[in-house]
């Protein structure tokens, strides 16, 4: 038995019909979105001419720090922007400036208004002795840090020095114990051995060494 497979029949008329109202929804969504656009220009336009009003007066910060005090304050006012000028707290590291030299401002950089507040701070003499003193006191706090560092490295060689000679000492002085308790050497020579080994280092650091080994 053969099976025969059911034909869609299609209807030439409704198929246009289908055809014509899906292309009749493009227009209007094209519209749609056109209408949108038209609407949010002006709200567009309106924030960026908001943008613009706030930043037109704008203008970066020179640096002016190296600068004399007065020559940056009049380069600063030049630019708009107001001027306080304050003496810089003493510290090691302006001890080389120069005095009326600009060692710091706030802010330092970047794009503001007219009319800003910028602060320059400068050196005078007494500031620069100050920060001079300053500079010496931690370099010597350096110095004498680095001095103690190497005195406590060379106390600890001399310590273990000192130490690794006794043992070798004491090595000696037992090897020579030995030798006359088996009657190897006279007590003459081991009295002699003894002394030699002894005048080598101070026989104090040598603790109760002889003690240990007797007198013959």
């Amino acid at each position: 038995m053969v099976n025969k497979k059911n034909k869609i029949k299609i209807n030439p008329a409704e198929l246009g019909k289908g055809l014509k109202s899906v292309l009749s929804v493009i227009p209007d969504t094209t519209k749609v979105i056109t209408d949108s656009i038209e609407k949010a220009a002006p709200l567009i336009e309106k924030q960026m001419d908001r943008n613009f009003e706030k930043h037109k007066d704008e203008i970066e910060i020179p640096n002016v720090i190296d600068m004399k005090k007065d020559e940056a304050k009049s380069l600063l006012e030049s630019r708009g922007f107001i001027v306080s000028a304050i003496l810089q707290k003493p510290e090691a590291k302006f001890a080389k400036a120069f005095p009326d030299e600009v060692v710091a401002m706030f802010p330092f950089s970047g794009a503001v208004n007219t009319g800003t507040l910028i602060k320059i701070y400068y050196m005078d003499e007494a500031s620069i002795t100050e920060s001079k003193a300053k500079a010496m006191a931690e370099s010597g706090k350096d110095i004498l840090s680095d001095l103690t560092k190497g005195v406590s490295s060379g106390a600890k060689k001399i310590f273990k020095s000192d130490e690794d000679k006794l043992k070798q000492n004491e090595t000696e002085l037992r090897r020579l114990k030995k030798l006359l308790d088996e009657e190897l050497i006279t007590q003459e020579d081991f009295d002699a051995e003894k002394q030699e080994i002894l005048d080598r280092n101070n026989p104090k650091k040598i603790p109760n060494l002889l003690g240990k080994l007797g007198k013959r």
